[in-house]
């Protein structure tokens, strides 16, 4: 053992720098397994190495390393620059890592739990079911690796990007985020329950089928996104923006959803979870919260359209529930007016009433134009002076036409009274 012991102090000799089949040697043969704090690993081995890499002066690069298996714990890496090496399935619990860059490394099952990242940047590395659960990232980036599986479980995460990256079901939960971005990720399946996110940004990423429930998120971003099938359950949210997300066919679920402030969404265009899986009671009191956020930004648009999917619910539950009544009343505002929100539906409506009475005033000849039969034009002024409650008196309706007349005539008044409401809400919206 002192042989191999003076081996390994003239391989990690302050300011040499080994070969790789070197180092390889150095940290994959341990002197003796010693346990602390309660992992086992190769100790001396580790501490060697450690005390070689702060002698380095300058930067260092490893190149075609190969430490597959071995058992790195409270190990620390500081600037240094990894290349093509295979790490797959090392033990590297509470071990440090400051400005370093690994690229086109094997990072696959690697345990990296409890362990402190400062400035570290993986590029084009496989991190494929990598733990890092209770880490600390500060200012580290992700391009385009592989994270599929990766669990970063009660993590303290800071000033942490990801860019191009294959994510698909990471782990995130229960971890503190503050300023975490993803651009052009696929993060599908991600699990994030009960994770505090401060400034995330999300763009031209995939989070469907994402778990979202019971996370604190404030000033989130989620841009040019895929969330079908996302689960924002008993989540409060804080200064959201979702902008032109994709959410045809797919299923959001905000149930008992805490909206903190003002949440913005362009193109929406998708049914809550609860519209789909009939819980209209949840999704007219979601949209009536999703219509009062909009009110309070001034987004009128959006406002309108949560407004039309929160009437919506409400007649899908009175057609549930046996309100028979109810539920044709809401059924004829849809039709008529987009309840209350289309004042070019309200016109052609009327339209269509005018068209319809005068060619039951033409068919049933009930219209006194004298020794002559009134055409449909007369037919069509009579009915259009009628319904505009203007009525010059030129054109008598006999029979049962003048029934007729006075219903449209009513329903004339009604509908142009009911025409200027909506119109004035259209222009002078708060």
């Amino acid at each position: 053992m002192d042989e191999r012991a003076s081996i390994l102090k003239e391989i990690l000799r302050p300011g040499r720098i080994p070969s790789r089949e070197e180092l390889e040697w150095a940290l994959k043969s341990p002197l003796r397994d010693e346990e602390h704090d309660g992992f086992r690993g190769p100790l001396l081995n580790v501490m060697m190495f450690n005390e070689w890499v702060e002698s380095l002066e300058e930067p260092a690069t490893l190149e075609g390393l190969n430490l597959s298996g071995a058992n790195l714990n409270y190990l620390q890496v500081r600037r240094l620059r990894l290349v093509s090496c295979d790490l797959s399935g090392c033990s590297a619990l509470r071990s440090s890592w400051e400005e370093v860059h690994v690229e086109g490394s094997n990072l696959r099952g690697m345990d990296l739990s409890l362990s402190s990242f400062r400035g570290l940047r993986l590029r084009q590395c496989d991190a494929r079911d990598c733990r890092l659960d209770g880490s600390m990232l500060d200012g580290v980036c992700f391009e385009r690796c592989a994270l599929e599986r990766a669990s970063l479980c009660e993590c303290t995460v800071v000033s942490t990007s990801l860019s191009e990256c294959k994510g698909a079901e990471v782990e995130l939960s229960f971890s503190i985020c503050n300023e975490l971005s993803a651009l052009y990720c696929d993060l599908r399946g991600l699990r994030a329950e009960g994770m505090s996110l401060l400034k995330g940004e999300f763009q031209w990423s995939n989070l469907e089928r994402s778990h979202l429930e019971m996370c604190s998120l404030q000033d989130l971003r989620l841009w040019h996104c895929r969330l079908g099938g996302a689960s924002f359950s008993e989540s409060s949210l804080a200064n959201l923006s979702l902008r032109r997300c994709k959410f045809k066919d797919t299923r959001l679920s905000l149930r008992e959803l805490q909206l903190l402030g003002p949440l913005s969404r362009r193109n929406p265009s998708a049914l809550l979870l609860e519209e789909v899986e009939g819980e209209f009671e949840e999704a007219h009191h979601t949209y009536s919260a999703l219509e009062e956020n909009y009110r309070g930004m001034g987004e009128l648009e959006e406002r309108d359209l949560a407004f039309l999917r929160k009437n919506e619910a409400k007649r899908m539950m009175a057609k549930r529930n046996g309100r028979i009544l109810e539920y044709l009343y809401q059924t004829f505002m849809r039709a008529y007016s987009s309840y209350g929100t289309s004042p070019v539906r309200i016109v052609a409506s009327s339209v269509g009433v005018m068209f319809l009475c005068a060619l039951y005033y033409w068919l049933s000849g009930g219209l006194d134009y004298g020794p002559h039969r009134p055409s449909f034009t007369s037919a069509l002024y009579f009915s259009a002076i009628t319904f505009a409650t203007i009525g010059y008196g030129d054109v008598v309706p006999l029979g049962s036409a003048r029934v007729l007349a006075a219903i449209e005539g009513f329903w004339g008044f009604f509908s142009n009274s009911y025409f200027l409401v909506v119109l004035a809400r259209r222009l002078y919206r708060d």
